[in-house]
């Protein structure tokens, strides 16, 4: 009878070691992948600021293709809607 307590004990604390095992492996995946992605949008940030700083005329550009052309407006929504998505 004791041997079977301490068989129950053993695979109680198996399952319990088990579980906070997998409990951290999740939680650390999580903290991976936010810090990938503040990563990422830390990298395009500057990499836009960086084309903003060299071209600064494309951005006048762009914006002034936009005003003045309607397709121009529903490409860019497009291309915003696009964006969301992907991150």
């Amino acid at each position: 009878m004791q041997s079977a307590k301490v068989t129950a004990a053993n695979v109680a604390a198996s399952a319990q070691a088990g579980l906070e095992k997998t409990k951290a492996a999740a939680q650390e995946t999580v903290e991976k992948l936010t810090s990938d992605r503040a990563a990422k949008k830390e990298t395009e940030e500057t990499k836009q600021q960086t084309v903003k700083e060299q071209h600064p005329d494309a951005a006048n550009q762009q914006a002034t293709e936009v005003k003045s052309n309607p397709a121009a407006v529903a490409d860019a929504q497009t291309q915003t809607i696009q964006a969301k998505t992907t991150q």
